[in-house]
């Protein structure tokens, strides 16, 4: 057979891991929300109760639970995950611990791919709201040049244009929450993500 060509079983294993996990990735995106949101849910509940020691299997299955739950909740998982990293790497008042005892994936061995992970994760949500923002500009400067067309919100309706913004801030919130959790990492003089 094709898998004869590896000559460990280990790395056949990684392999096969990986290529699963980027169908579930694929496919899942595609889901309606809830669906996806149920893929999600599993993938943290592996990252609750697994300890993982391989850094490409970690990768894999953070990407699954960042990028199949939907939003707010990607930002509460990843805060959670980004606390439990700052445990396992240290900071200027703690000593890094092994393992993380909430996030088990979250070891001395992962904790370079899973912040590379967050970050990924910071770059792609900035990128949105960067976004978001632009049409919160566009869509505000559209009714201040015609004031007259602003529709049939009613007085207990909100108008498209705060939803947007109140969106746009509570993400930019929540973004800022997960990222505080690196402004306290101990990253300087140390090998602590190297």
């Amino acid at each position: 057979m094709w898998f004869t060509c590896f000559e460990d079983e280990n790395v056949w294993l990684r392999f096969l891991c990986q290529v699963i996990s980027e169908l579930i990735l694929t496919i899942g995106k595609t889901l309606p929300h809830e669906q996806q949101r149920s893929y999600g849910t599993w993938a943290v509940d592996i990252c609750r109760s697994k300890a993982i020691e391989n850094p490409n299997a970690a990768r894999s299955l953070i990407s699954l639970t960042i990028y199949l739950i939907p939003a707010p909740d990607d930002l509460v998982v990843a805060h959670d995950m980004a606390s439990e990293l700052l445990k396992v790497v240290g900071s200027e008042d703690r000593d890094p611990i092994e393992i993380s005892e909430a996030f088990p994936v979250i070891s001395h061995s992962t904790k370079n791919v899973i912040a590379t992970m967050l970050m990924q994760l910071f770059e792609i949500s900035i990128a949105d709201l960067d976004w978001a923002a632009s049409r919160l500009k566009a869509f505000s400067a559209y009714h201040h040049e015609f004031p007259n067309l602003k529709g049939n919100i009613q007085y207990d309706e909100r108008s498209p244009g705060l939803l947007l913004e109140e969106s746009i801030y509570s993400r930019s919130e929540a973004l800022v929450n997960v990222m505080s959790s690196f402004t306290e990492m101990k990253l300087k003089g140390t090998s602590s993500l190297k």
